[in-house]
């Protein structure tokens, strides 16, 4: 069974992740995010 984790790092953007030592997330945001875009617990975008 996997572990899933959903963070919600800002008003505007979420992010999910399914175990968390992974090193990949889902960006749930209406517009996406900017490369370089990185969230108060270290995850940053690609």
């Amino acid at each position: 069974m996997a572990n899933i984790e959903i963070r919600q790092e800002s008003p505007s953007a979420f992010y999910i992740k399914v175990h968390e030592t992974d090193n990949v997330a889902i960006i749930v945001n209406d517009h996406g995010l900017k490369a370089g875009t990185r969230f108060p617990d270290g995850l940053e975008t690609d």
